[in-house]
């Protein structure tokens, strides 16, 4: 709103009836979510140096946008941007919606479905979706190596293609798109068969005694698989404990690190008073139960699901990260 029309919405307060004024101060008390996410914007605007879209030191103010935010002008590319541009909530109509949703993610509690966090803020479910597979992409940047003594264990969760389009698009286009190499459900149901469980997909856990934590996705049960994920999060110094797979004790052997094996099964199941695997065993069991509610996340977003497990073990508030480019 440019300032005379303020000015004039300002001086026809004193005639409003009670009605109205209580009309409006319920209006007002709903834009509180909304004006506190713009403001945090703005201040991100107002710091902001270098163009997002060319990496220039050569800003300068060009009015607002449509939801009300600081537009910029990048003189040497002649683009404009903001401070949402780059971020998870670029495009977002409603930033205090999706704060929410983000909120509700991260909340001690399991995430509420889509179609209810759709009703309770007036969204489609579709949308909801969305903006959770924008959290889960932002979760999933930057792992911090883990040090001192680190537990590791390897565990297998059913593949799944939920929501894949493969065989629509075969269908459309069988030159682009190859046949899958699976009959449909459909065929399975029509021939009586039982539909086999699937490629099994392998995730890492790691955890060390300082409270750190990390799951991430392996792209298979083989050991170059295993090496690239320690080698990408685990520190030099670092113990390393682990099972009998002989996949950990390679990899340590050429690194030079420390490493004490753990059968759980034959024991001991506490080597020296200090070593075992216990903490991330029960961090699988607690990833199992968060993974419960979400009725077997499609597998291509299953990276995604970790992160924001990790995040939620470590009770780190995310928003920060959100305004990020």
């Amino acid at each position: 709103m440019d300032p005379a029309r303020f000015r004039r919405l300002c001086g026809g307060l004193h005639r409003l009836s009670p009605r109205q004024v209580s009309e409006i101060e319920a209006r007002l008390a709903g834009l509180g979510a909304r004006t506190e996410v713009l403001a945090a914007l703005d201040r991100r605007a107002a710091a902001m140096r270098a163009c997002p879209r060319c990496g220039v030191e050569a800003l300068v103010s060009w009015g607002v946008d449509r939801r009300g935010l600081q537009r910029l002008r990048c003189r040497a590319c002649g683009r404009t941007c903001s401070a949402a541009t780059g971020s998870p909530l670029a495009g977002l109509r409603r930033p205090e919606a999706f704060r929410e949703v983000l909120r509700d993610m991260m909340s001690a509690a399991r995430p509420a479905a889509c179609r209810r966090l759709a009703e309770r803020h007036r969204l489609d479910k579709t949308t909801v979706w969305r903006w959770r597979m924008r959290i889960l992409a932002a979760l999933e940047r930057g792992v911090e190596p883990l040090a001192g003594v680190v537990e590791a264990d390897q565990t297998s969760r059913r593949e799944s293609r939920k929501g894949s389009r493969e065989w629509a698009q075969h269908a459309r286009d069988p030159r682009a798109f190859p046949e899958p190499p699976r009959p449909t459900w459909r065929e399975w149901r029509r021939r009586g068969l039982v539909m086999p469980l699937g490629t099994s997909r392998w995730r890492l856990a790691m955890a060390d005694r300082a409270g750190a934590r990390q799951a991430g996705r392996l792209e298979s049960h083989t050991a170059p698989s295993l090496y690239a994920a320690l080698d990408a999060t685990l520190r030099r110094d670092a113990v390393l404990c682990s099972d009998g797979d002989p996949a950990f004790a390679t990899f340590a052997r050429a690194k030079g690190i420390a490493h004490h094996v753990i059968h759980a099964k034959r024991g001991p199941r506490v080597v020296d008073g200090a070593f075992h695997i216990q903490t991330v065993n029960q961090l699988h069991a607690a990833l199992k139960d968060f993974l419960r509610p979400f009725n077997g996340p499609a597998t291509k977003y299953l990276s995604g699901y970790l992160a924001c497990f990790i995040a939620r073990q470590h009770r780190q508030d995310p928003w920060p990260d959100m305004l990020a480019a």
